[in-house]
């Protein structure tokens, strides 16, 4: 095919490097395109450094919101989530957390084993105890994020999809 072996390598060597090189060159701004109008597809970077608040979990029908007073106590910094490109943090209740996690294609999330203080609890909301929270993060396989909600695909104690929904912290100079 090529005479020449100094050509033959320069050629072959040009393709190896087109096929690298062509995946990096696509557009990391993906378009879903459907009945005429387009919706953003988000990614991992739409929702990292952003404080997070836990909303409400559902498990199967069942929906359960958290409620941040209760009985004269203010639990609004619990259940808090906060993510960089490589770990989670935030506090439960009322203990401080942090872990890593990490990504697969798709949408699938894996978070380690979850590190904590350890603090005593003496008050925490009814709804949802601290090491119900931990757990569910330690099991949560993955994400799906739509511009306004945050949520965490997990399991509870029974093997039941469990949704955790988190809603992004609003600081009074937003609001």
């Amino acid at each position: 095919m090529f005479k020449n072996k100094k050509l033959h390598f320069l050629v072959s060597a040009l393709f190896i490097l087109m096929i690298i090189l062509l995946p990096a060159c696509t557009s990391s701004s993906k378009k879903k395109s459907g009945s005429g109008a387009s919706a953003k597809i988000y990614g991992i970077d739409d929702f990292v450094n952003i404080e997070w608040f836990l909303e409400e979990f559902k498990t199967g029908s069942q929906v359960t919101k958290i409620n941040r007073t209760q009985k004269g106590n203010d639990f609004s910094d619990y259940f808090s989530l906060l993510m960089d490109w490589e770990n989670i943090s935030g506090t439960g209740a009322p203990n401080r957390y942090n872990s890593w996690y990490k990504t697969e294609d798709g949408n699938g999330m894996y978070i380690g084993v979850i590190r904590r203080t350890l603090m005593a609890t003496f008050v925490e909301p009814e709804e949802l105890k601290e090491y119900q929270f931990f757990t569910f993060l330690e099991k949560v396989n993955k994400w799906k994020y739509n511009g306004e909600k945050l949520e965490l695909y997990t399991v509870d104690e029974n093997d039941k999809e469990t949704v955790l929904v988190f809603l992004k912290r609003v600081s009074e100079s937003d609001s």
